[in-house]
């Protein structure tokens, strides 16, 4: 028994090839060989499905068998249809914001553009010490999950080194003990060494260049060791409140959803485009916002079903049934 395939092609159903898979619905593993109903959730790259017991879909889903005559879907139901898929119909499409919408819903949404304390109190935020630790912090979150670096700065680093001054003393046993702290913290395994010994530099060249100053010039901050243009960007932003835009993966991809931007499209070109559309003095939290978006649920896998932009985004208009499923 065939089932019809197309663009709209979601839901497909087959018997589970091994036992790794976990139930979205229940959060157990499927067993080997038993039935199992997958939803293809489109990335920015390829295809990710999540698989569901039968019994833990929702009623949606199980109407939706029965309509196709799968009321019992048995492991023998399963192998005469094979791996067809199910063709789900859209749900209707509430229409689009342009960049400038975007950018003022999400920074009413999120606040976390400039908030961050790194372990100071309130009457030493923003002062230059504040602005160096933010600076320090972008260094060291790169290609590093944004809570770890959190711990490890006002944990660790912060605590040791409370200011630029002693940090830019710190000695060949000082940081074996950061990278020690680091590989603890799961900061970049790969880039440990070179992000230890980069935040010293980097310490010392605004010490003795910049009369312990973060540098307001793109330039300026690209000539230091471990400083290219995302870093400098999200500086600029944060310490000096320029209207510079932060590239990083969460960005990239959620603009790809939206349609803002190319897939691949270079920092630069994605820079030009944001800078076109959006207000200056909402640049940087703009992209903050995305940031906290692809952190809360618009991940490499996105969790349309729980994002209030759903109804309005070009990739969540096409996966907006996720929320029947479970």
């Amino acid at each position: 028994m065939g089932i019809a395939s197309g663009e709209q092609s979601r839901y497909r159903v087959e018997l589970a090839r091994s036992g790794r898979s976990k139930c979205k619905g229940c959060k157990n593993l499927i067993q080997k060989g038993h039935p199992r109903i997958g939803l293809d959730v489109p990335g920015v790259k390829f295809t990710t499905t999540l698989w569901f017991h039968t019994q833990c879909a929702k009623v949606k889903t199980q109407n939706l068998l029965k309509a196709k005559g799968l009321e019992t879907l048995d492991e023998r139901t399963v192998k005469d249809i094979g791996s067809d898929v199910i063709m789900v119909k859209a749900l209707p499409y509430k229409g689009g914001f342009s960049m400038g919408q975007l950018s003022n819903i999400l920074s009413d949404k999120f606040d976390k553009f400039r908030n961050f304390r790194f372990g100071l109190p309130d009457d030493e935020l923003y002062s230059s010490n504040w602005n160096w630790r933010a600076f320090i912090s972008t260094m060291l979150v790169c290609n590093t999950r944004e809570d770890g670096m959190l711990r490890f700065v006002e944990e660790f680093l912060f605590q040791v080194y409370p200011d630029p001054g002693q940090l830019a003393i710190a000695e060949k046993e000082d940081v074996e003990e950061i990278k020690k702290q680091m590989k603890k913290y799961k900061i970049n395994p790969k880039g440990i060494s070179s992000k230890a010994w980069n935040i010293i530099f980097a310490t010392q060249n605004i010490l003795e260049n910049y009369r312990g100053e973060i540098p307001d010039s793109r330039t300026h901050l690209m000539k230091m060791r471990g400083v290219g243009r995302h870093v400098s960007s999200v500086t600029l932003a944060w310490v000096h409140k320029k209207s510079e835009f932060g590239v990083d993966r969460h960005v990239s991809r959620i603009l790809e959803r939206w349609g803002y931007v190319e897939s691949g499209a270079r920092d630069t070109i994605v820079e030009k485009l944001v800078k076109a559309e959006v207000e200056d003095e909402q640049i940087g939290h703009f992209s903050r916002s995305l940031v906290d978006l692809g952190q809360s649920v618009c991940g490499f896998t996105p969790n349309c079903g729980d994002c209030f932009l759903r109804s309005n985004c070009p990739t969540g208009r096409n996966l907006t049934d996720i929320e029947d499923l479970y």
